[in-house]
């Protein structure tokens, strides 16, 4: 009987805690996303020449920058190699962060689940963008006044940008750019140009 009774004792819990640690893991991730995303834009906005960075040595007291000597270098380098358009960097970060809370979400209402993202299609449209970005900051933005360790667009901006000019010309280029610009932010931020349209 002692043997009859303890085949018949409930199985461990065990197996109930996975969905939860499953939640409390996308919790984190999400968490950890949104204070990647914060921070880089702390770093970005807090940009200043007169920091000890990559591009250049400078001794000073303070590091005016929020996130250190570490947050300048990084703010530098970015900033150096994209241009301005190293901000496209912290908008992915968002989007994957907005992507998080969604899945979040979704987890807790049962029947509702989200439509997977293709991710070809997704970093396809984020290299256009930064492509055509940085190109157009470098043939365009030359009256910028933001800080910048390097003229507007950055290195890769220079390289995509001026060959591009000499070969279809400034107003060629540009609107090449622009046309390149729209598909890619349709592509990476997942958008319809003529839904918006109609919305206007």
């Amino acid at each position: 009987m002692a043997r009859i009774a303890s085949s018949s004792t409930p199985p461990s819990p065990e197996g109930s805690s996975n969905p939860r640690m499953t939640r409390l893991m996308r919790e984190v991730k999400w968490i950890a996303f949104m204070a990647l995303t914060l921070a880089l834009f702390a770093v970005l906005a807090s940009y200043s020449k007169g920091d000890p960075a990559w591009s250049h040595a400078n001794q000073v007291a303070q590091v005016g920058n929020i996130g250190g000597r570490f947050g300048a270098w990084v703010a530098d380098l970015l900033f150096y190699i994209f241009g301005a358009s190293a901000y496209w960097w912290v908008i992915l970060l968002l989007k994957r962060a907005v992507r998080g809370w969604q899945e979040l979400t979704a987890a807790k209402l049962p029947g509702h689940e989200l439509e997977p993202e293709p991710f070809l299609p997704r970093l396809l449209g984020f290299g256009l963008t930064m492509f055509s970005s940085m190109a157009l900051e470098s043939i365009r933005m030359h009256s910028m006044t933001m800080d910048l360790p390097r003229p507007p667009g950055g290195v890769l901006g220079e390289l995509l940008g001026d060959p591009l000019q000499m070969a279809i010309g400034f107003t060629g280029a540009t609107l090449l750019l622009l046309v390149t610009l729209a598909i890619g932010a349709s592509l990476f931020l997942r958008f319809s140009w003529l839904s918006l349209a109609e919305q206007v």
